[in-house]
């Protein structure tokens, strides 16, 4: 029968008992964060997400190229980041129509 003991004083390893044996065992350590991506992937993919959603509501026309950008580069990474350019690209066509009805408002 195998039981875990924890040992409170240190966090860093645990022991399993089992029949008078006790061995130690490092616990194992992902240096590349969840599933294998790195932390700096996965930032560039929730920049990106960030940027196009604000990009929605304010300054579309320079926040949308910077969340496609920032979608490149998460990709190029190796994470997925479909939503924010697809966000990225809205925002900049909106961005793109507000300033043309913008300027034609101004004009005429």
């Amino acid at each position: 029968m195998q039981r875990l003991v924890f040992r409170p004083l240190s966090l860093l390893y645990f022991t399993f008992a089992t029949k008078g044996t006790i061995l130690t065992q490092q616990p194992y350590q992902n240096t590349q964060g969840i599933r294998g991506i790195s932390p700096e992937a996965s930032k560039a993919k929730t920049t990106s997400l960030v940027l196009g959603i604000v990009g929605l509501f304010i300054l579309g026309i320079i926040l949308g190229p910077l969340a496609i950008m920032q979608a490149n580069k998460a990709e190029r990474l190796g994470e997925r980041a479909t939503a924010g350019k697809v966000l990225g690209y809205i925002c900049t066509i909106f961005g793109v129509i507000a300033l043309i009805f913008t300027v034609l408002r101004f004009i005429g």
